[in-house]
């Protein structure tokens, strides 16, 4: 009787200095809020992930990491930006602007008088390695006069196309991408990856191609109009 009183003790005093030695939970999110209402995920894989972040007027975000990224805005819009402790103040950005973050925590508030939305396109790990020419041979080399590059740096290239009805672009090359459709259109597509496919997008589709020679051809009656989102 004696053993099992002294094995009783000896356990509850296990579970008391177990008890102690925990850490408590930290409020301090490293990663994005799955509860927060004001993101939304609307793309993911292996590789990137594309979320929507909407705030009205006075909303703020909680705190949260995120990756090397790109910012696209949907309207126009200001806020107040909070990165890694430290406040960085107002900023004012218009519908179709673009702007690259590096990782850390960060949160936004609107202090505007209207709703604030943007795109954020994050790098989740690195892709499979890029075609053989890289961005050295792509869409803005062949057709210069249908495109314009929003943002070029060591982690991105962001490209918006604008390719006229029954126009083409010949074959060029293109590393791992997210493009996101701007406008109603249809166009054929072929790659070094597949057959000719003929393909239908519409205003805020959102698809990711591997890298690959390609080329493109508006098959559709109005100009096709996309965000090519490369990744380095």
């Amino acid at each position: 009787m004696k053993k099992i009183t002294n094995l009783f003790t000896l356990t509850a005093i296990v579970l008391f200095i177990s008890g102690c030695n925990s850490s408590p939970k930290s409020n301090d999110t490293a990663t994005e809020n799955n509860d927060d209402h004001s993101l939304s995920t609307v793309f993911e894989n292996d590789y990137a992930a594309v979320v929507t972040v909407t705030l009205e007027p006075g909303e703020k975000q909680k705190l949260h990491a995120g990756n090397e990224r790109v910012i696209y805005s949907l309207n126009n819009y200001t806020i107040n930006w909070e990165e890694n402790g430290e406040d960085l103040g107002e900023k004012k950005w218009k519908k179709g602007d673009v702007h690259f973050h590096s990782s850390g925590k960060h949160k936004a508030i609107n202090t505007g008088k209207e709703t604030a939305e943007w795109l954020v396109f994050s790098k989740k790990a690195e892709a499979p390695s890029p075609c053989e020419n890289g961005l050295e041979d792509d869409i803005t080399i062949v057709r210069p006069d249908i495109t314009t590059t929003l943002l070029d740096n060591d982690q991105f290239k962001v490209v918006k196309v604008t390719l006229p009805a029954g126009d083409s672009i010949p074959k060029h090359s293109g590393t791992n991408r997210i493009i996101y459709s701007l406008s109603n259109y249809s166009i054929e597509y072929t790659s070094d990856q597949q057959d000719v496919t003929l393909k239908n997008f519409k205003p805020n589709d959102i698809h990711w191609h591997n890298d690959c020679f390609h080329t493109l051809k508006n098959t559709g009656e109005t100009p096709a109009e996309m965000l090519v989102v490369s990744f380095k």
